[in-house]
């Protein structure tokens, strides 16, 4: 923490007043008369705060009085106030060629080099007064005020204690020795002494802040809260305290009373972005990634070159699925970073975020230049193995993976990899692989690959789901079926898998077993809007479409906005012969998608079955509006007009249903149709 120029700047007043104030305020037997009445104009000026207008009376005086001594000091002085250092430096240097024995124009000047951050100059004139006034004990404080704003902690420290031997009662000057120490990281030291200053006057005692902080870095985190908390109390607009007792409180795991504390600092000074980076990284731990997104974006702003904040935000990027914003931060860390460490670093999460967003190549690449430096680097290794998976290189990777399994223990766990991590990978390379063939459609071969990888981990999901999935594509539902309870024997709670396993079993008629599986899923999840809708599915496949329809009815109450839904319901009225009520429910679907054939031609069967023939064409043509290829819709728009014995346009929509249908034996039967409506024309 940095010493507080206030107070410095109070140690010097105190030193000046009791030095000299004649010199300041008496005329010099040396003035002219017109310069003793300008002199006295200038005091009365500068009582009454109207600085340049004493420097005015000053500069005429000194017109006449050119080397008086009281002048020139008065001169430097009023330089000084009105924050002009470098003109008081030159006036208070002339003022000691003219009486260079003057130990206050000495103090004078090193006030004014202290202020220019001239430190060794400050500590060389502060020096040349107490040799010219030894009893002056107040010097030994200036003196240690300017090591202290040198850094010079130790050196500050031993004239911190010299003026304690003549002033033993100076809170001030023990409370910077505690500062001293706790720039030298020697917090039990700093503390010690804290409590020295504290204990010698409770009430005179303000510095609970500094205190605080001593605790915090000594990691005695409950003691920093209480100092903090007392900080805020005697000082409620401190920003600083606020914004340290939300450090100390995320230490705490207080996370909401540090988050409340933070936005208290950030309230009484919005720009305090250098608390910006911890109060990020507490928001990214609680789970606000937007404002812990914006947080270090502010924080990053304020402090460019912190290569540390751009790696914390690409990993909350990373973590937020957005490797491609990740990607542009990491890069510009990788430049930022100062040491070959962070920059491995933030190269390792660069080339994750690569292998999220898809691109393996420039993952590998990072790798291998790790490896490069590090041929041993197995972390590197385990991952470019990794990518080379996503690279579809697969035999590499399975090189790669058998490798880092034979190596020493011992650097397996400096890396953070274990063999379990190293099971996955290798039966994650297969399935990839496996995936990669079922994309070709070679499912046999891919069935093969995800029967290795369970070989390889018998507990993977993944490639039981994968090898139900191969089989599905072979048509053999009893091996899928299989496939799938094997998988959900591994991961019970996973509602996902038993829903799939679910459909396989009604695929594979065992209906029974079907319904009893998604009513265990809905036990779980009433609200599982999928299983609901297996569920009645597999009602109405068996034709229970009673229970169906109330299945059905309970999935509505989920998801008001599905059309297909409301086609479902519909179908199941038509199946209980309720026609009217079918219609109602298409009629829904169509005012939440005016575009669904289906919708459209569902209701046309319906009136169809109500002999409603001519509203069922009207549905029969708008689906084939929607679908130009919509075969069953032109047979059944012939059936109506055969219907209404209008065989020329029966056979036309007979003859586009043979166009577009893969129906062998609908369009056999169909052609008989049409012969028999030939046959049946008259000319």
């Amino acid at each position: 923490m940095k010493k507080n120029k206030k107070t410095i700047v109070l140690y010097l007043a105190l030193c000046l007043t009791a030095f000299n104030l004649s010199a300041n305020n008496i005329c010099s037997a040396q003035m002219t008369e017109e310069a003793g009445e300008l002199y006295n104009q200038a005091i009365k000026f500068e009582n009454e705060e109207r600085y340049e207008d004493a420097l005015d009376m000053i500069l005429k005086a000194l017109n006449t009085s050119y080397d008086d001594i009281v002048l020139i000091t008065k001169l430097g002085g009023l330089y000084a106030h009105l924050g002009e250092l470098n003109k008081a430096a030159q006036v208070y240097t002339k003022a000691i060629q003219l009486n260079p024995e003057d130990a206050f124009l000495h103090i004078s000047i090193a006030n004014i080099y202290e202020q220019q951050g001239k430190y060794e100059d400050a500590f060389n004139s502060y020096y040349k007064a107490m040799n010219l006034s030894p009893n002056y004990r107040y010097n030994y404080l200036n003196l240690a005020n300017t090591k202290y704003l040198a850094g010079h902690y130790e050196e500050a420290i031993k004239y911190y204690r010299i003026y304690l031997q003549d002033y033993p009662n100076s809170i001030e000057a023990r409370c910077s020795i505690a500062n001293s120490y706790l720039n030298l990281r020697e917090y039990q030291k700093s503390i010690d002494e804290f409590e020295k200053a504290k204990n010698m006057n409770l009430k005179g005692f303000k510095d609970y802040e500094s205190l605080g902080l001593a605790y915090l870095r000594d990691k005695q985190y409950s003691k920093a809260k209480e100092m903090f908390l007392k900080a805020v109390e005697i000082n409620p607009e401190d920003y600083m305290a606020y914004g340290n007792l939300a450090i100390v409180q995320t230490y705490l795991k207080e996370n909401e009373s540090a988050l409340e504390n933070y936005k208290k600092a950030f309230s009484l000074h919005p720009e305090l972005e250098n608390l910006k980076f911890d109060y990020a990284s507490l928001l990214a731990s609680t789970g606000k990634n937007d404002e812990a997104i914006k947080a270090y974006q502010e924080y990053i702003k304020a402090y460019p070159e912190d290569s540390n904040a751009y790696l914390n935000l690409g990993i909350l990027y990373q973590n937020t699925n957005n490797p491609k914003y990740a990607i542009a931060v990491l890069q510009e860390g990788v430049k930022k970073s100062q040491s070959n460490a962070q920059n491995k670093t933030i190269k390792n999460e660069l080339a994750k975020s690569y292998y999220q967003n898809g691109e393996f190549s420039k993952a590998i690449s990072i790798y291998d230049s790790i490896l490069l430096i590090e041929p041993d680097n197995l972390r590197a290794l385990f991952n470019k193995g990794l990518s080379l998976t996503g690279e579809k290189k697969f035999i590499e990777a399975d090189r790669i993976f058998k490798k880092v399994s034979a190596a020493n223990p011992v650097e397996l766990q400096k890396y953070g990899i274990t063999q379990l991590d190293i099971k996955k990978s290798i039966s994650g390379n297969m399935i990839a692989q496996a995936n990669y063939l079922k994309d070709r459609k070679e499912f046999e071969k891919a069935k093969d690959m995800y029967s290795k990888a369970i070989a390889e981990d018998n507990q993977n999901t993944d490639a039981y789901l994968g090898l139900a999935s191969a089989y599905e594509s072979l048509d053999n539902n009893e091996k899928s079926t299989e496939a799938y309870k094997q998988a959900a024997s591994i991961e019970p709670e996973n509602l996902d898998i038993m829903l799939k396993y679910g459909e396989s079993l009604s695929r594979n008629n065992q209906d029974t077993e079907a319904q009893n599986t998604f009513k265990k899923i809905l036990e779980t999840d009433g609200t599982y809007y999928e299983a609901r809708i297996a569920l009645a599915d597999n009602y109405s496949k068996v034709k229970n479409y009673k229970d169906a329809l109330g299945e059905y009815l309970k999935a509505l109450e989920n998801n008001s906005g599905d059309d297909g839904l409301y086609i479902k319901i519909g179908n199941t009225y038509k199946y209980l012969n309720e026609g009217e009520n079918a219609i109602t429910y298409y009629t829904k679907a169509l005012e939440i998608n005016p575009d669904n054939e289906n919708a459209y031609f569902n209701a046309g069967l319906v009136r169809y079955d109500l002999n409603d023939l001519n509203k069922a064409i009207e549905d029969f043509k708008k689906a084939i509006e929607l679908k130009k290829d919509f075969a069953f819709a032109f047979w059944a728009l012939g059936a109506c007009y055969e219907k209404q014995d209008k065989p020329d346009d029966a056979i036309y929509n007979y003859e586009k249903f043979i166009e577009f249908s893969k129906d062998k034996e609908l369009i056999k039967s169909t052609k008989e149709k049409i012969r028999n409506l030939y046959s049946s024309l008259t000319y």
